[in-house]
This record gives structure tokens, C-alpha cells and sequence, in this order.
């Protein structure tokens, strides 16, 4: 298994030194999440990104959103906040142009009963207009984002890729097999959706890892029956989980890029 490091700052004081290289266009993304909100900063010049710094806070749409179906008032205005703080600090470094700052929101805002409401909020208090990404948006923006990784590593070009993302809300799966997508799937298990379910379910701490294991078996399953496996297959997980997993198996922060683990240890942390 191959997991796939993203550098997070923390908080959104983190320093950042803009680009002063000739030709570099410095742009912004925003990603609201089911349990954090994270900003992302960098530069294109001549076809090529290069991210200078990520920022984080931690504010969990999703709690409201899997539980009772909205957004809460209270959980907005942390949003805004933090949009607020996100918006400070680029207007500080210089970053104005509208046209290079995209904010996009997944699955909690997606399923929100009161999304309509949560983005005027949003837009009125910080100016960012914030795109609802579908299902469909977030699996080919995950193939873009891992086409050139693929291709640049032989052994991942050779065989069958099963590129999986276990967010807040869902969890993607993406199989390719050099540039052809073989699977595409998003199943609803994300890792604050199976917590809220848990907590909803009242269940014994037995029972509850039954329930949550049994569907996550289903899940497998469908991969394992839709997945060729000839060539070799290889997993690549993306996120903030497979950075933990990363950190209990070694001991130490995910560095950047493709980390090697084999399958075998991270079975061990179940």
C-alpha cells in the first residue's frame, strides 16, 4: 500500500512566502469537508504546480449534517471564522484576484437540508463563493490529481491501481489500470459518518464494530468482484487517515510524497 502525505500547517498563521519567479501565477483552493477546512496555496508556472503551504482547522460539518440533516447555526459561524481568517491571510500576502482563489465544499454541505443558506452565509461574510462539488466532480478531480504519479512510478504504471480516499462522509474508490478507470465508486462510509452513525445507534461497543465492519466488508467485496487482478494490484490511500496510519506504523510524521507499506502492517492496526 502506498499512502499519499499532504503537509498540514495547523492553523491559518502558518508563514507563507509568496512567489517572486518570473511568470508564476500564485492561486488558492479552499476545500470545506465534512470535518475540517483546509486552504491550500501555490504557484503554476508553465503547466506545473507547486504547492507552498497548507492550512487546516478542524470544524466538523458533519456532526450536524449525519445526525440531523443540517447545518447548525453555531457550526456556520465557525465557518465563517475560520473563511474569515483563510481571507485575511491572503489578502495580507497579496492574493486578491478572485479569479485565482476557488473555494469547493463535499459531502456534508452536499447533504445539507440548508446548503442554500449555509453558502449566502458564507458568501456575504467572506466574498468566497463556494462551488458544492458532485460525486462525479470529486472522482475526476481525484484521477487528474493522481494521473502523473501514476505514470511516473513503473511499477504503479505496470499493474492495477486502487486509488482510495476515506473522507468525513464517504469514502472514493478510483481503479485504474494505466490511464483507463476500471472502478468508480463512492460508498458512504466516511469516518465521522460511521462515528455518528455509531454514537445514533446506541449500540454495545461489540455490536457497533459488527455493524461498521460488516459494511465495510460489503464494500470490499464489491471492490475484490469489479477489480482484475492480474498484472499485480496496488493501493494507494490518500487523506488524513492514511497519514495517521502512517505515523502509528512508524512512529513518525508522514513525510512528503508516496510512502511504501506493505499490506501486512497495515493490517495490524485493525
Amino acid at each position: 500500500m502506498n499512502a499519499k502525505n499532504e503537509r498540514d500547517t495547523g492553523n491559518a498563521a502558518a508563514p507563507f512566502a509568496p512567489t517572486d519567479r518570473p511568470g508564476a501565477q500564485p492561486v488558492a483552493v479552499i476545500d470545506i469537508g465534512s470535518s475540517s477546512i483546509r486552504m491550500s496555496l501555490a504557484e503554476i508556472r508553465d503547466g506545473n504546480v507547486r504547492v507552498l503551504d497548507t492550512l487546516q482547522q478542524s470544524v466538523a460539518l458533519g456532526k450536524d449534517v449525519f445526525t440531523c440533516g443540517s447545518i447548525h447555526k453555531d457550526r456556520i459561524e465557525e465557518c465563517v471564522r475560520v473563511l474569515r481568517s483563510f481571507r485575511k491571510f491572503l489578502d495580507e500576502h497579496g492574493l486578491r484576484d478572485r479569479g485565482a482563489i476557488r473555494a469547493v465544499a463535499t459531502t456534508a454541505v452536499r447533504e445539507a437540508t440548508n446548503r442554500d443558506v449555509f453558502l449566502d452565509r458564507i458568501y456575504m461574510a467572506t466574498g468566497f463563493d463556494v462551488n458544492v462539488l458532485s460525486e462525479a466532480d470529486t472522482t475526476r478531480l481525484t484521477y487528474l490529481s493522481m494521473l502523473p504519479h501514476v505514470r511516473r512510478e513503473n511499477h504503479l504504471a505496470r499493474s492495477t491501481v486502487i486509488i482510495v480516499e476515506m473522507g468525513g462522509g464517504t469514502t472514493e474508490v478510483l481503479a485504474v489500470r494505466g490511464e483507463n478507470v476500471i472502478l468508480s465508486n463512492t460508498y458512504r462510509l466516511g469516518a465521522l459518518r460511521l462515528r455518528q452513525t455509531a454514537e445514533q445507534l446506541r449500540a454495545p461497543a461489540a455490536q457497533t464494530r459488527e455493524l461498521m465492519e460488516n459494511a465495510m466488508d460489503r464494500a470490499i467485496d464489491h471492490i475484490r468482484f469489479s477489480v482484475p487482478k492480474r498484472g499485480g494490484v496496488h493501493v494507494v490511500a490518500l487523506g488524513g487517515d492514511a497519514r495517521y496510519a502512517v505515523q502509528a506504523l512508524t512512529g513518525e510524521q508522514a513525510p512528503e510524497g508516496m510512502i511504501g507499506l506493505p499490506v501486512r502492517s497495515v493490517a495490524s492496526l485493525a
